[in-house]
């Protein structure tokens, strides 16, 4: 009889220690789950600052970005999707148009001394390698990326000056790309 009382009263001093220590963090200003909030500081955030600059033209997109033209149509003819008219930024050396067509976007840039990933701006690896492959575009070759065979998310070409990329994806897990004529078409109206 004395064992059983002497680990129930164990039992019970231990049981309360952890809600002492429990208490305790949520006094603190945390839960046992979440831990408290940092002081606030006058000092700064430090972070790295938003290089790009959002403004309402392609023409304004290619003069900041390096000082030059940026042609772009205003809704891409890029399967049937209802492509809405596009919104421009830019950085130093990228001229960006930025396309929504419901669960499919795209973007389309232009560069200069800049290209491959530092210019489409895909970093991640799909979970499959790339299909690679090549298309001629009235003397312009154009290199494709697809997540599937045949059907570009990535396009690239240089005109010698500058370089280009299309990137194009479906979101909510669904692939989509530029397909067959699509391909050419799109390559054609971007300068």
């Amino acid at each position: 009889m004395k064992k059983h009382q002497y680990l129930t009263g164990l039992v019970s001093t231990v049981a309360t220690f952890a809600l002492m220590v429990v208490l305790a963090a949520c006094s603190a200003g945390g839960t046992a789950e979440e831990p408290a909030s940092e002081p606030e500081s006058d000092e700064p955030e430090v972070g790295m600052a938003n290089p790009w600059s959002d403004v309402a033209t392609a023409e304004e997109a290619g003069a900041g970005a390096f000082g030059d033209t940026f042609e772009v149509p205003e809704t891409l003819s890029i399967g049937d999707i209802p492509w809405q008219p596009a919104t421009f930024r830019y950085m130093d050396g990228i001229a960006e148009a930025d396309y929504e067509g419901g669960a499919v976007e795209a973007w389309v840039r232009k560069g200069k001394d800049v290209s491959g990933e530092m210019l489409h701006g895909v970093y991640e690896d799909p979970a499959q390698p790339w299909h690679t492959w090549t298309v001629d575009v009235n003397g312009t070759e154009v290199s494709c990326l697809g997540y599937e065979q045949d059907v570009a998310n990535v396009m690239e070409w240089t005109d010698g000056t500058y370089n280009f990329s299309v990137f194009v994806t479906g979101l909510g897990g669904e692939n989509y790309g530029v397909v067959g004529d699509d391909i050419a078409e799109t390559v054609s109206s971007i300068h």
